[in-house]
């Protein structure tokens, strides 16, 4: 249980005071703990609870304590990690939301790992996946793709100029404009069209056949957090093919952990999903390219 701003650990202080370090006001609620890894002690005598819903709190929030008999809510009460349980083990927290304090370069390399091999701890050990953070990590992900894309293109273009002219320098870069810009095009499609469309269809497979944990943001939230195989784009040919595969899985497991749904669902919904949106693709394409409508 630590600090999101500074990584300062704050077990045993009692929320929602702020952070020794940097004074952030934090509350219990915000964190995600291991069942019988943590005790919830009451402000008014330190009885002891221990957490059993979802999140590993106490349930309900709010209740009367057995011994005191006050009123305690779980954001009021000092949590302390169990006997003999170590920090790791009681928690598990995303790399990605603690960028301040491990810096955006180590954290997204982490949070890359983490989308390739155990996607699950991207969302592990986070209350509420928000949907700024999540885009923010897709963003920095297809930010890089359009980079290397871009260096690629130049490289392209220099080398044929470098053939047709003797140098390296095109006599104009409408060539290189010509490549550019369905990368950033691309991307910009990829972020801000096809991943919403593709989150409203999964959000709404997963309501039709059960329930979900949170709203509509979530579902949005956690594929923004499974874009990070879409990397291995910056690779030609085989980059498209293997980033949409790895997606799929990488989606479905962070699907599960978010939205508190089985496994078999959370596989559906993006198999499903991940067609009916690339049949919409290859319509829009169609249709724009053979200026259909």
């Amino acid at each position: 249980m630590r600090c999101p701003a500074c990584d300062y650990s704050l077990w045993g202080i009692r929320p929602p005071g702020p952070c020794p370090e940097c004074g952030r006001d934090f509350r219990t609620t915000e964190f995600i703990f291991a069942r019988g890894k943590v005790r919830f002690l009451c402000p008014s005598c330190g009885e002891a609870y221990q957490g059993n819903d979802y999140e590993g709190l106490p349930d309900p929030r709010a209740f009367a304590c057995v011994t005191c008999g006050e009123r305690v809510n779980v954001d009021d009460m000092p949590v302390e990690l169990a006997k003999g349980v170590a920090e790791k083990s009681a928690m598990v927290a995303s790399p990605w939301l603690r960028r301040q304090s491990l810096g955006l370069r180590k954290a997204t390399i982490k949070t890359l790992l983490a989308s390739f091999f155990d996607p699950s701890k991207i969302v592990c050990g986070v209350a509420t996946l928000r949907v700024r953070d999540a885009l923010a990590f897709a963003g920095v992900v297809w930010g890089f793709v359009c980079v290397i894309g871009v260096v690629f293109s130049m490289i392209f273009v220099m080398y044929f100029s470098w053939g047709f002219t003797g140098s390296i320098w095109p006599g104009n870069f409408n060539g290189l404009l010509y490549l550019m810009r369905p990368i950033v095009i691309g991307a910009m499609i990829m972020v801000f069209i096809v991943t919403p469309l593709q989150a409203l269809i999964v959000h709404g497979l997963l309501k039709t056949n059960g329930s979900v944990r949170s709203g509509f943001g979530t579902t949005l939230a956690a594929l923004y957090y499974a874009q990070g195989p879409m990397i291995l784009n910056i690779v030609p040919y085989l980059g498209w093919y293997v980033s949409c595969v790895w997606f799929c899985v990488s989606g479905a497991i962070v699907l599960k952990t978010a939205q508190d749904v089985s496994g078999w669902r959370a596989s559906m919904a993006m198999l499903l999903s991940t067609a009916v949106v690339l049949v919409f693709v290859f319509g829009a394409f169609v249709s724009w390219r053979f200026n259909i409508f």
